[in-house]
């Protein structure tokens, strides 16, 4: 097994390890599993007494399930968060197909609305998104925080202290 071959497995490892859950009144941050893209996240009705409706897709019901899941087992408060907020997340894909970060959005932050953990995803101010590392079954790396004003200058992206962000975060620089 190759150098990289035994950290790309380490990092997998750490991806399925207990999550640091750190929340608090200004910052909150978790895991989420990959979620449908927004390509897949409505489907259109074409016969019953419903057609013509545009409504969720199974893939999109199943996901806020697994959502609401994984914020209770993380112990994530969920008090809805409120006011302007900023929003970091480190997307680690399930393989190594191409996508596009910016169709991910709709279904997560929709998930977070419906598990009570914002009130609306129009709160945010700030969105940063990036590619981590390629990890089994595709991860989220959240963080969400309260920004006290208008005049606040925006956080640095992603302040989570999570083993498996910083050795991706030190194998996209070059590093061991």
């Amino acid at each position: 097994m190759t150098a990289r071959a035994r950290r790309v497995a380490h990092l997998e490892q750490l991806a399925r390890a207990e999550p640091r859950v750190q929340a608090g009144p200004m910052r909150v941050a978790f895991r989420l599993p990959w979620p449908p893209t927004v390509n897949t996240y409505w489907r259109s009705l074409r016969s019953g007494p419903l057609a013509g409706r545009v409504v969720l897709s199974k893939d999109a019901r199943a996901y806020r399930v697994r959502v609401g899941v994984e914020v209770h087992r993380q112990r994530v408060e969920q008090r809805l968060v409120t006011g302007r907020l900023s929003i970091s997340v480190m997307a680690c894909p399930p393989d190594r197909r191409i996508r596009d970060l910016d169709n991910l959005w709709k279904s997560f932050l929709d998930a977070l609305v419906h598990a009570g953990v914002i009130r609306d995803d129009g709160d945010f101010d700030d969105m940063r998104i990036w590619r981590g590392p390629v990890v089994t079954d595709g991860l989220l790396h959240v963080e969400i925080c309260e920004l006290a004003g208008p005049t606040e200058s925006f956080p640095l992206p992603l302040q989570v202290r999570d083993p498996i962000v910083d050795q991706a975060l030190a194998i996209m620089r070059g590093g061991p």
